[in-house]
């Protein structure tokens, strides 16, 4: 659920309630997760994004959803992120960074910025176990299909 929590002590009680969450849907064989958005890590509390607050005290089992284009937008190291979290991406948002008017991997933001860093995003999850899905985005142009072939077509180059 999406909610703005205001404090550090109202996320890292998300974090726990997720990882209950996450603890009693494991037997069932059910991951429970939280997809990341731009505010939890431009928000900080003593310098600590709320993403890690989040996590701080939750269940190993609660599982991130890393949006990697909206993440490295905020300036985040996204490859240093996935490294501090070892397999707990069962999914990850595959996304370009923004702005990008196309929203094709590997073309470069309209903005002169940079884009993920794609070859270390591969290598270091091609040793991620957790990883089962890929989830390519195409809010560019959510009606037009051709983005996302493209999309899926480099994608799979990569992997």
């Amino acid at each position: 659920p999406h909610a703005t929590r205001r404090t550090a002590d109202e996320y890292r009680a998300f974090g726990r309630q997720m990882g209950l969450a996450a603890e009693f849907a494991a037997p069932y064989g059910i991951a429970v997760g939280i997809h990341s958005t731009y505010h939890h890590f431009t928000t900080k509390f003593d310098g600590v994004t709320a993403w890690d607050v989040m996590f701080s005290d939750a269940s190993q089992r609660l599982q991130q959803q890393i949006d990697l284009g909206n993440t490295f937008h905020t300036g985040e190291d996204v490859v240093a992120l996935l490294r501090k979290y070892p397999n707990r991406h069962f999914s990850l948002h595959a996304k370009e960074n923004e702005p990008n008017e196309s929203g094709i991997f590997l073309e470069r933001p309209t903005d002169g910025g940079k884009c993920v860093p794609w070859a270390e995003v591969m290598e270091l999850e091609r040793n991620d176990s957790s990883l089962k899905w890929w989830i390519v985005e195409a809010e560019r142009k959510p009606d037009v299909l051709g983005p996302v072939k493209t999309c899926c077509s480099v994608l799979r180059d990569m992997i």
